[in-house]
């Protein structure tokens, strides 16, 4: 059992987890840093999951935003490597002062891994540090992710001519110049091992240069362990299809168990701490556990001047966390309080930093269960959105706002945006690898023509079978909905 706790420092978003029995409390606790861009997008789940477990085996934990990354601020200065690092070593001050401990040990995945490694140089009393898929070379990642960014447009159907030149862009999200910069300077194998303390490696196991900067750190006088990163691929294929990968957390929190056991010597601090807010120009941001919601999450975003009476209520789509793909959410939230409105964007139970609730699968897009939870949180609520109620969302999440604003009275409009489902066939997969994702006939038409598809086929680079498949899809649903008018004694619809 766990005690979570949303938390603000410095310019960060953050959540806390306690252990909730004092006497199951480590004397060791555990700052989890974020990756970036997409593939933070695909993680949400993974870093709340590991969270759950860490409190569960008794580590406190701490897991943030960096300052200009989803709820966090975005600083006047620029967004740099060096606040990031900054940020770090605040969070693992206030996490020690929070729990009662006295030791932390950094956590990174990705762009994390790099960020946990350069703070610890700055940390004091670090206990131990946990490298999973450590970017090692800041230049080898920047170009992976131009080249990774090309692939996820191409995916969805959109010209990769249209990514900015020069600039590090993925999934819509832009690197500021200044981070940019920074990162092209980090080679972590060129930094001077002055000190030495337990780190585990979790490895890629068809990434060499996971294993080489392991026998690095073995050979500058680092007790290291290694674990495989299984899984790895499912967790960042995107963030409705990535799979949480249960065994490297178990992996993960037995060598933690195993290399830090000494108990705390006092309880971990129970009661909440006095500033939970975030505050900027035009708006002040809460984060909330929503305890009479099944302790949904959810960041409540209000204007700091003229307050309006209509609220808007942010749903997830697909699997995207509260902020949004790209950041949208946030931007939209923060954009209504320039202009007076309050607005709560949220994850549903089982998505981002939300927890499952009891009895509900495990696949929940498209259920009953995210229709029942805007009920839960608008009664949760009722005393801070006790006006008219316009419920936003995009895909799964326009049919969820659809759903649940026919279903309750306090719901007065809905912002519905790329909704290709008014009702949901139970018959149909949300997984099924067969389906066509996000391309349109029209797409599918123009890449037939195209010279670049005909060399591909030639080649053998595109799966016939699976393209038949998808395009079989489209025909039948285009069929079954043309026909459900004229003879809807025939038709399932």
């Amino acid at each position: 059992m766990q005690n979570v706790i949303p938390v603000s420092f410095r310019e960060c978003s953050g959540l806390l987890s306690l252990p909730t029995q004092a006497a199951a409390c480590k004397r060791t606790s555990i700052l989890l840093c974020r990756t970036w861009g997409f593939d933070e997008l695909c993680t949400r789940k993974f870093y709340r999951r590991l969270a759950e477990e860490l409190a569960a085996a008794g580590f406190a934990n701490l897991r943030f935003d960096y300052p200009g990354t989803v709820d966090s601020l975005d600083p006047g200065s620029g967004v740099a490597l060096d606040a990031w690092i900054e940020a770090c070593l605040e969070g693992a001050n206030l996490l020690k002062e929070l729990s009662g401990t006295d030791r932390v040990v950094l956590l990174g995945l990705g762009l994390g891994a790099a960020v946990a490694r350069l703070a610890a140089d700055r940390l004091p009393r670090i206990a131990g540090l946990v490298m999973a898929a450590p970017v090692v070379s800041g230049r080898r990642y920047l170009r992976e992710t131009a080249l990774r960014a090309k692939v996820i447009t191409e995916g969805l159907g959109l010209d990769p001519s249209t990514l900015p030149n020069g600039r590090t862009t993925i999934g819509g999200l832009p690197m500021a110049e200044s981070l940019e910069g920074d990162l092209k300077s980090v080679n972590l194998q060129k930094l001077r091992e002055d000190r030495s303390f337990p780190i585990l490696m979790i490895e890629r196991p068809q990434v060499a240069s996971d294993a080489d900067y392991t026998a690095h750190l073995k050979a500058a006088g680092h007790t290291t362990h290694s674990l495989a990163f299984n899984g790895y691929e499912k967790l960042m294929e995107d963030p409705t299809a990535s799979r949480v990968p249960e065994d490297t957390i178990s992996g993960t929190v037995d060598w933690l168990k195993d290399t830090f056991p000494q108990l705390a010597n006092r309880a971990a601090q129970s009661a909440p701490p006095p500033d939970s807010v975030l505050t900027d120009d035009t708006f002040q941001e809460e984060g909330l556990i929503l305890h009479g919601a099944g302790d949904l999450y959810g960041v409540l975003c209000k204007p700091k001047d003229q307050l309006r009476p209509t609220a808007f209520v942010f749903l997830n789509a697909g699997y995207d966390h509260h902020g949004g793909w790209a950041r949208a959410w946030v931007n939209g939230a923060r954009e209504l309080a320039a202009h007076g409105y309050q607005s709560l964007r949220v994850d549903f139970a089982n998505i981002g930093d939300s927890p499952p609730s009891d009895g509900n699968p495990d696949q929940v897009l498209y259920t009953e269960g995210p229709i029942e939870d805007v009920s839960k949180i608008l009664d949760a609520l009722q005393d801070r959105l006790d006006g008219p109620i316009v419920l936003v969302g995009r895909c799964s999440g326009a049919y969820t706002a659809f759903q649940a604003g026919f279903r309750d009275e306090r719901v007065k409009g809905l912002a519905l945006i790329n909704q290709v489902r008014f009702i949901w066939d139970p018959e149909e997969s949300i997984t099924d690898p067969a389906r066509m994702g996000p391309r349109s006939m029209g797409d599918y038409k123009k890449r037939l023509l195209s010279g670049h598809t005909l060399t591909r086929l030639i080649s053998g680079d595109i799966d016939i079978p699976g393209v038949l498949r998808g395009l079989s899809v489209h025909v039948r649903t285009r069929l079954s909905h043309w026909l459900a008018p004229l003879f809807p004694h025939i038709s399932k619809h």
